[in-house]
């Protein structure tokens, strides 16, 4: 991959980071509750879906100028990706007893910009 410039090529892969390390925490919960899917074509449409949620979210993000419009974009970033997770898990046959993937999923999300380091992460990559 060519990039025009450095800081074009560390946003990048400051996304793709955001990206992996989100896949791989939702998919060790679609892992414990089981699937009914191929495991190979559950991880790639997990990674898919928050992908395609990461980059359109990076492309709206407001400046940090103004906390509220940041603290409602990042309520709506969280939201989303947990949708888009939900729709994978349902798709992929994730089982489990009363599982709301979509609510499970948000509030995975929502409780990450606790910590400083997946707060700091998260804002790095998208900025």
């Amino acid at each position: 991959m060519t990039c025009i410039t450095n800081s074009a090529c560390e946003e990048d892969v400051r996304l793709e980071n955001f990206v992996a390390d989100l896949t791989s925490v939702v998919y060790s919960v679609f892992l414990q509750r089981g699937l009914s899917d191929s495991w190979l074509k559950t991880e790639l449409g997990v990674w898919k879906a928050l992908k395609t949620a990461v980059q359109k979210w990076a492309r709206q993000r407001p400046s940090a100028e103004s906390s509220q419009e940041l603290e409602a974009w990042r309520a709506g970033l969280w939201q989303d990706l947990a949708q888009c997770a939900s729709h994978v898990a349902m798709a992929n046959g994730v089982a489990g007893p009363r599982f709301d993937p979509e609510m499970c999923l948000y509030q995975l999300f929502a409780s990450r910009p606790q910590s400083p380091q997946v707060l700091e992460c998260a804002l790095d990559a998208i900025q």
